[in-house]
């Protein structure tokens, strides 16, 4: 089975890349993959571009997958539009919820408008469409008017010997130590745990929390910290590697989620891989993946006061923490690439089958 994958250059965290770097890897004894180049200035990869529009038109894939909504100027996207009745089948994987996604960001009228048209088109034109969460594929049917038969629920992985096997001594600092790995952007709810953390520190004078990664509301969330009088109990470390974010979750007691909205939370997923119990917001498709109370703490959104004292609640009861952990590694097990790849293979082959 040959498949032309379409992946946008991201990095390497969030659930784009994960499904883009660690979906590809698991179907590799299955499938046979080829990525699109995206940067084809060189000239090599100018003409591996070229090959894979003459393979495109005479039909030598079978999959032709999208990881990502692509631009209505791409040109493989005009060219698999042009050419409807081509012996390839198409997949498009729907990792976010624009409409909810775009009031969090400032936007032109016009341009908002362009946002929010282009996608239908593209989800009227592909095979199928994967979403990550039921979360996702009520909000996609709903707003955009598609049949829900057209959309498959297959979840994101996680890669759990990258995680679990990590067992060098490492340890962040505080007592308790809170970790956030993520974007920075109002979605995610990252003030919110800053401004809880001034009730932690009622309970627990050496509390640290550790915000790792990059986004537009750096600069506000440091003046906040600032603001409330806790600059030094927020860590904020950047934008990690690849390599470097399993430690952050093996050093973490507590790793907190306050989103906004969220389609799925691939973090969650890594959280949970490392054996950490989780707390996060009960909205989007969170609860597809914590059960309260069993393998993570679900709190409502934009409450700090919930929010603190649920971290307190968790630290203070030891056997709670064990079970967390514990019951939150076996639901990261269910997630394995391996598993989640299959689905995907399931899906590749009844497409072939439905020419």
């Amino acid at each position: 089975m040959n498949v032309l994958y379409y992946q946008q250059p991201r990095s390497a965290s969030g659930g784009v890349s994960n499904v883009g770097i660690e979906l590809p890897r698991a179907l590799a004894t299955e499938v046979n993959i080829t990525y699109f180049p995206f940067f084809a200035f060189e000239k090599d990869r100018f003409a591996q571009r070229l090959g894979i529009y003459g393979n495109l038109l005479a039909g030598k894939f079978d999959i032709v997958h999208f990881n990502i909504v692509p631009a209505w100027f791409s040109s493989m996207w005009t060219l698999v539009r042009l050419n409807k009745n081509m012996h390839s089948r198409t997949v498009l994987n729907v990792h976010g919820f624009i409409p909810l996604e775009r009031q969090f960001k400032p936007a032109k009228a016009r341009a908002r408008a362009v946002a929010l048209a282009h996608p239908r088109k593209v989800y009227l034109f592909v095979d199928k469409i994967v979403v990550n969460s039921r979360y996702m594929l009520n909000k996609i049917s709903n707003y955009y008017r598609i049949d829900p038969g057209k959309i498959v629920v297959i979840p994101n992985g996680v890669t759990l010997e990258r995680f679990s096997s990590w067992n060098r001594s490492y340890r962040l600092a505080g007592f308790p130590s809170i970790l956030y790995l993520g974007g920075l952007h109002e979605g995610k709810g990252v003030d919110v745990l800053i401004r809880a953390l001034v009730g932690l520190k009622s309970e627990h004078p050496k509390v640290k929390l550790h915000i790792v990664g990059a986004g537009r509301t750096l600069s506000y969330l440091k003046d906040l910290s600032v603001q409330k009088g806790i600059e030094r109990d927020v860590v904020f470390w950047g934008q990690a590697d690849y390599s470097s974010i399993p430690k952050f979750y093996k050093g973490a007691d507590i790793c907190v989620f306050p989103s906004r909205i969220e389609a799925f939370g691939i973090t969650i997923l890594e959280a949970m891989a490392s054996g950490k119990p989780v707390v996060a917001s009960n909205v989007g498709g969170i609860p597809e993946i914590i059960s309260d109370g069993e393998n993570g703490i679900l709190v409502e959104p934009n409450d700090p006061e919930a929010l603190s004292k649920a971290i307190v609640m968790v630290y203070q009861d030891n056997a709670l923490m064990k079970r967390l952990s514990a019951n939150a590694l076996e639901t990261a097990t269910r997630y394995s690439w391996k598993n989640i790849a299959e689905k995907y293979l399931c899906l590749y082959k009844y497409l072939m089958n439905t020419k």
